[in-house]
């Protein structure tokens, strides 16, 4: 059972994505230390905006996100004034015609319902955006903050037009041209927004004009969402070196995933020095504690591998994969149930606690793919439905895993 789960998690893979969301969720909530460039911009005639599948409707869905922003009374809007103005767009998006007039009768009283805080706008639309029903007010929120010189609002609302969720004759360009006004005006989010462009390419001088701005947009802001990000381009240009000491710097600042992050270069042997498997498992060991399911994955994979500890320990490994499976992490759940019910040194066979946690796999990985797979291979070894009982279907687990992992015994 030693030899089980070296890697599973990799940078490409849907959870590295999903860690990237989450470090980066709050970068608007964190102040820039540094004050870029101020920069003016034209507005932009009003347009219909596009109204989603479900039909547009003036009473906004009062999510617990939105609910919270407005009764914390840190925004200078009250739910009353945010329904009001959320009637009067209705009318206007899928009433009159032409638009343009009426809605900027409209920009004028959003500017006063919010007592021209533009920053306050800007957090309202953000969390608006999070809800179909509610996108494009959230839209028309982020265009009249954008184009009255919130810099943020104008880098999501260009970035909206770029992606054509926002549709308007031009917008692609205009988005683009804002981008870069605002990166080249000292906008860190504006800069890895050019640098993720860069890498798009797959070329290398795309390559080149990724790290560039990546440089920048270090220089221009001390936010840790923006110092994680600028590790990750760094990494996936090859420049390893460099994107570990911005990881560092990340994980100093309290984000978590910087610190998988880290333990995955030293795991994968991108980084070079003595006991890199010890600093591997250290660096998933601190993102573990910091909440990752992916590390918590990760540690317990070491645990029970003897990989970069002092000694195997399969109590360990189901401390760590049990931290993991109560996130839902399906491979966790798998390995946790699979040591469950064939037992290990130090660890006693809980028949039941195993099919629990097989159950959990399957559920969590919505029934598909190798996971759910092997989790009914285990189970139906625990009915005695498998040849060669439990410990077989522990070995072609562990053989699937692998395989998934693109591990080779050393």
């Amino acid at each position: 059972m030693a030899l089980i789960l070296r890697r599973l998690t990799k940078y490409s893979g849907g959870y590295a994505t999903a860690a990237l969301r989450r470090a980066t969720s709050t970068a608007a909530q964190t102040p820039d230390t540094r004050d870029p460039q101020a920069i003016t911009v034209s507005r932009q005639a009003f347009t219909r905006f596009a109204v989603d599948a479900t039909g547009s409707s003036s009473l906004i869905p009062c999510t617990h996100d939105l609910t919270t922003l407005l009764t914390s009374n840190h925004v200078r809007i009250s739910p009353a004034g945010l329904q009001e103005l959320s009637h009067a767009f209705a009318r206007i998006n899928t009433v009159s015609a032409p638009v343009g007039p009426a809605m900027e009768g409209w920009r004028t009283q959003a500017l006063e319902r919010f007592q021209g805080d533009l920053n306050d706008m800007t957090r309202v639309a953000r969390v608006l955006g999070r809800t179909a029903r509610n996108r494009s007010l959230a839209h028309a929120l982020l265009k009249v903050a954008g184009e009255e010189g919130h810099r943020d609002a104008l880098h999501y609302y260009a970035v909206l037009l770029g992606a054509r969720v926002i549709r308007q004759e031009g917008g692609q360009t205009l988005g683009s041209q804002w981008i870069e006004q605002l990166a080249r005006g000292g906008h860190a989010m504006s800069a890895l927004a050019l640098a993720d462009a860069g890498m798009h390419r797959g070329t290398p001088s795309g390559v080149r004009l990724a790290v560039d701005w990546a440089r920048r947009a270090g220089g221009m802001s001390e936010a840790p969402p923006v110092v994680f990000r600028v590790a990750e381009i760094l990494r996936r240009a090859g420049e390893h070196n460099e994107a570990a000491a911005w990881y560092e710097r990340a994980g100093r600042m309290g984000v978590a995933e910087a610190h998988f992050a880290l333990g995955g270069m030293w795991r994968d042997g991108l980084l070079v020095a003595d006991k890199g498997a010890e600093r591997a498992f250290g660096c998933f060991e601190r993102a573990a504690m910091g909440g990752v399911a992916e590390a918590q994955f990760n540690a317990g994979v070491c645990y029970m591998a003897g990989t970069g500890v002092p000694s195997p320990s399969a109590r360990l490994a189901a401390e760590y994969w049990a931290m993991a499976a109560a996130q839902r992490f399906p491979a966790a759940a798998l390995n946790l149930g699979m040591l469950c019910a064939a037992g290990a040194r130090g660890f006693d066979r809980d028949v039941r606690r195993a099919r629990a946690m097989l159950d959990l796999a399957v559920d969590s990985a919505g029934g598909q793919g190798r996971v759910a797979e092997l989790a009914r291979d285990a189970l139906r070894a625990l009915d005695g439905q498998e040849p060669g009982g439990v410990r077989g279907a522990w070995r072609r687990v562990a053989d699937g895993v692998r395989r998934m992992a693109g591990w080779r015994q050393s």
